[in-house]
């Protein structure tokens, strides 16, 4: 995830990720679900790219699930 903090878009790349589809959830620490969206291994190596203009400055956590493993990092937004 990059850049942190981030303004503007956010960007998520993750190398080497199995075949398959993956969701991809941003929410705000209080629950909020901000963006939940369904991608393949393609989208997350080649680098996928989240605008978060118009959500409001906080911090967020960015959650990739696949199958039954998940993977979240937190993020702060300006």
């Amino acid at each position: 995830l990059y850049p942190n903090p981030a303004k503007g878009n956010l960007n998520l790349q993750l190398r080497n990720a199995p075949c398959g589809m993956y969701v991809v959830e941003l929410a705000g620490i209080n629950g909020t679900l901000y963006y939940s969206a369904l991608h393949d291994s393609y989208d997350l190596t080649s680098g996928l790219g989240i605008n978060i203009g118009n959500y409001p400055p906080g911090n967020y956590i960015v959650r990739i699930i696949y199958g039954n493993r998940s993977v979240s990092r937190n993020i702060s937004v300006r």
